[in-house]
């Protein structure tokens, strides 16, 4: 991670008080693995690290729960993405903010919007301070506009959201 970017991701961290919670004893670790990325390589060729994280607040410090890296993913990803359940949450039905169709990577014409999403058109921040808005402001773009594709994806399959979220009329 470059300087200015690792400097971005700590403002952040501070501005709104999370902690990693890989480091919370109150997260119970459900893998030995310490972490997401293995190039798959072994001796000097290996590189290994931990890309992936889940930033809590303090109120998701106190419930706790538990943390583990998924299964290898070879065939679509490079790492293992982290899988995180906090003590107490009752499962609600899956709304477009709670996943990440990973077919759009496949498909040219929306990785690409999710890329001009990402990069914007504002330039990027000179003074590490203003690192951790842009991000932020780049996250809710990229967020925003898989789900304008998720939208677009069901309506031209002529899916209604009831049926996409198994949601049963009362």
């Amino acid at each position: 991670m470059h300087r200015k970017e690792a400097a971005a991701w700590h403002n952040l961290t501070l501005q709104y008080g999370l902690i990693d919670a890989w480091k919370l004893d109150s997260f119970r670790k459900m893998t030995q693995k310490a972490y997401t990325y293995d190039n798959g390589r072994a001796g000097k060729g290996s590189a290994v690290s931990r890309i992936d994280k889940f930033l809590v607040s303090q109120e998701l410090e106190i419930r706790g729960g538990r943390i583990e890296s998924a299964p290898s993913m070879r065939r679509i990803l490079d790492h293992s993405p982290l899988i995180m359940t906090i003590w107490g949450q009752s499962p609600a039905p899956p709304t477009p903010s709670h996943f990440f169709d990973l077919s759009f990577l496949k498909e040219e014409e929306s990785r690409s919007a999710l890329l001009m999403a990402w990069e914007g058109t504002e330039p990027l921040p000179s003074l590490d301070l203003e690192w951790a808005g842009w991000l932020g402001a780049a996250m809710d773009k990229v967020l925003k506009c898989s789900t304008r594709l998720s939208k677009e994806k069901r309506k031209a399959k002529g899916t209604p959201d009831s049926e996409l979220y198994n949601i049963k009329s009362a």
